[in-house]
C-alpha cells in the first residue's frame, strides 16, 4: 500500500469521527416550539387565554390597562413593559384574585420562563401573610406567583401553600408609587413531560394594592438523545477495523 492510500484512508476516518461530533453538538442546540403562553402581553386588550378567580364578595378585580392610572381607582401605576396592554388588580375594599394559565410542557426538553411583575401597596400599608390567601383573614395584604398542580381550586382556602408545586416569587409588597415593573426569570425544566399551572395570586384588605403582570413568555430547548461514549468508541473501533482489514487486503496484493 503506497502512503497516498494511506493517508487517504485515514483522512476517511478522521472525517467520519468529526461529521458525528457535529451532528452530537447540533442535537444538543435544537431549539423546539415546546411549550408557549397564551396572550401573554395581554395585546388581545383582555384575558383571553387566561383564567381570573375572586373571592366571593371581593371588593375589586383584575383589569386589563394601558397603564398610568387604575380603572377604580384612578391610582398611579406603570405603562406597560411591551405592547399596549397589561393586567393588574384594582379595588375599592378588600378582596383576593387569582390570574393563571395551563403550560404543556414538553417532555426531553428546556423550560425557561420570564414575566414582568409589580405589587404596589398604594398606602405602603406593609406585607402580611395570614398562612392563606383570604380576604378575610386579616391582617392579609401580599402578592405572591406559584406553580401550582392543574387539579388544585381551592384558592381561598386554609393554607396558600395548598397545591404548590413551586414558589417562584414569595409573598411581597412593594412601597408607591413604583416606577416600572421588574422582571423574574424560572426554569421549569424539571416539570418537563407534565403540564403545570401558572398563578399570579392578590390578596389585600389594609388598603388598595395594585398587582401588575405583563410580558409572560416561556422559551424551550430540545433536549435530544447523545449516544453513549461506548456506542461512540464502538462506532469508532469499527471504523478503524475496516480501516486496518482494508489495508491487510491491500498488502497481500
Amino acid at each position: 500500500m503506497n502512503k497516498l492510500s494511506f493517508v487517504k484512508q485515514l483522512t476517511t476516518v478522521a472525517a467520519t469521527a468529526t461529521l458525528m461530533t457535529v451532528g452530537m453538538s447540533i442535537a444538543r442546540t435544537q431549539t423546539a416550539s415546546a411549550a408557549s403562553i397564551t396572550n401573554g402581553g395581554f395585546e388581545t386588550g383582555d384575558h383571553t387565554g387566561w383564567t381570573v378567580v375572586k373571592q366571593e364578595n371581593s371588593g375589586g378585580d383584575r383589569f386589563i390597562t394601558e397603564g398610568t392610572t387604575t380603572q377604580l381607582t384612578g391610582s398611579s401605576i406603570p405603562n406597560p413593559t411591551e405592547g399596549s396592554f397589561f393586567s393588574v388588580t384594582d379595588q375599592g375594599g378588600p378582596g383576593s384574585y387569582v390570574l393563571f394559565q395551563d403550560i404543556v410542557l414538553e417532555s426531553d426538553s428546556s423550560h425557561t420562563l420570564s414575566f414582568d411583575w409589580f405589587a404596589q401597596d398604594y398606602f405602603n400599608a406593609g406585607v402580611s401573610d395570614a398562612g392563606n390567601m383570604s380576604k378575610d383573614s386579616f391582617p392579609n395584604h401580599h402578592f405572591r406567583v406559584d406553580i401550582v398542580d392543574t387539579s388544585f381550586t381551592d384558592w381561598f382556602g386554609p393554607s396558600s401553600s395548598a397545591g404548590v408545586l413551586a414558589n417562584l416569587i414569595s409573598p411581597t409588597a412593594e412601597a408607591p408609587l413604583v416606577e416600572g415593573f421588574n422582571n423574574a426569570t424560572f426554569d421549569l425544566t424539571p416539570f418537563s413531560g407534565s403540564t403545570v399551572r401558572l398563578a399570579f395570586r392578590n390578596v389585600d384588605n389594609k388598603g388598595f394594592f395594585h398587582a401588575g403582570v405583563d410580558n409572560v413568555q416561556i422559551q424551550s430547548a430540545s433536549i435530544a438523545s447523545v449516544p453513549e461514549p461506548t456506542t461512540i468508541l464502538g462506532l469508532l473501533a469499527l471504523g478503524g477495523a475496516g480501516f486496518v482489514s482494508r489495508r491487510k487486503k491491500q498488502a497481500v496484493k
